[in-house]
């Protein structure tokens, strides 16, 4: 007899840390791809490039935004997107999107107040359902 219990194992497609992985990938690319759109957009006309300018000029309020710990850990799952920027007091410094099978995953990003500090608020059909954090303080 063997100690080795014949179970079989599960999928890899059904196991958590995949579809975490699979998030962050497609978060990776989907950032990658927008700046590269955003740089072509820029140069395309004139028009466009002080349109892009504008839009930086507005968000550049919101990119001076520290998150702290302490604003961290009011946020609570089922907040909405609007709630969470009530709370940091600005909009994210970069954020990702995807729809699969009719969920739609959003990971936003704030940068937070110490030093390589950050927060990042995943959010699944519009409220919140996932946070991390590192050095925040």
């Amino acid at each position: 007899m063997s100690s080795y219990s014949e179970t079989e194992k599960k999928p890899i497609y059904k196991k958590w840390w995949f579809w975490l992985i699979t998030i962050i990938v497609i978060a990776a690319i989907g950032g990658a791809g927008a700046n590269g759109q955003k740089d072509a957009t820029t140069t395309s006309s004139q028009n466009v490039a002080s349109n892009e300018i504008n839009k930086s000029e507005n968000t550049k309020e919101d990119k001076d935004v520290r998150v702290t710990l302490e604003q961290y850990n009011q946020i609570k799952d089922g907040m909405t997107y609007d709630e969470v920027v009530a709370i940091f007091g600005g909009k994210e410094t970069s954020s990702s999107e995807s729809e699969i099978a009719g969920i739609k995953s959003q990971i936003m990003t704030w940068n937070g107040n110490g030093t390589f500090s950050v927060a990042t608020i995943g959010f699944t059909d519009g409220k919140v359902s996932s946070k991390s954090q590192t050095g925040l303080e």
